[in-house]
């Protein structure tokens, strides 16, 4: 049984480690030329990442709002659909610092990922503005990919990767044990055998 721990732990080294993919936030601006930037290219966003939009248009009495049509139904106010609240480019704030309306918001952020019904590929998003009581529409476009992970490239040859395990204490302490045993009993025939050549010599010269 001790024999094994080295083993196993040399397949714990052995095993390949893999290479996990930190969430991060792509930022949109929400301005009054539309958003910036204007599309989200393929090959920066994957599963998990997040579209973070901020609203930055301060022009009077105008809001942004975002929605996803997560179903692609056409409808983009499905139960299964996705939208923010109203976005404004600031909220007003009381003498200590907090919201005077707290259901007020500047930004919004969208996990792009399973949990909100939202596959990789390419995605519409329709961005409303909401300008002196008129709303107009426009569509920003993004793509994200599944998360892959990589594993690292072993550029060593695999004599040279092999770890060196160490030895398990207890079978060194055995070993050793063995070796004192072995010994012993060789001192002890031997004392043996001199014992007996001396009798032997002794009662020769008896006779």
């Amino acid at each position: 049984m001790k024999a094994l721990i080295p083993l196993l732990a040399t397949a714990l080294i052995l095993l390949p480690s893999v290479v996990a993919h930190e969430a991060k936030d792509y930022t949109i601006l929400l301005t009054s030329e539309g958003t910036s930037p204007d599309s989200v290219p393929e090959g920066v966003l994957v599963t998990t990442d997040r579209l973070f939009f901020m609203m930055v248009d301060n022009r009077n009495d105008t809001r942004h709002m975002v929605a996803l049509d997560a179903d692609n139904d056409g409808s983009y106010e499905g139960p299964d659909d996705l939208s923010s609240p109203w976005l404004t480019s600031s909220c007003e704030l009381d003498e200590e610092g907090n919201k005077t309306d707290s259901e007020c918001k500047v930004t919004y952020t969208l996990i792009l990922g399973p949990e909100n019904g939202i596959l990789p590929g390419n995605i519409s998003l329709l961005i409303k503005v909401h300008e002196n009581e008129n709303i107009t529409n426009y569509t920003l476009n993004a793509s994200f990919t599944e998360d892959v992970h990589t594993l690292p490239q072993n550029l060593q040859p695999a004599e040279d990767s092999k770890p060196e395990v160490e030895p398990d204490n207890a079978v060194i302490t055995d070993a050793w044990l063995s070796r004192l045993a072995l010994g012993g009993i060789l001192i002890g025939v031997t004392a043996a055998a001199i014992s007996i050549s001396a009798l032997i010599r002794d009662k020769g010269e008896q006779d």
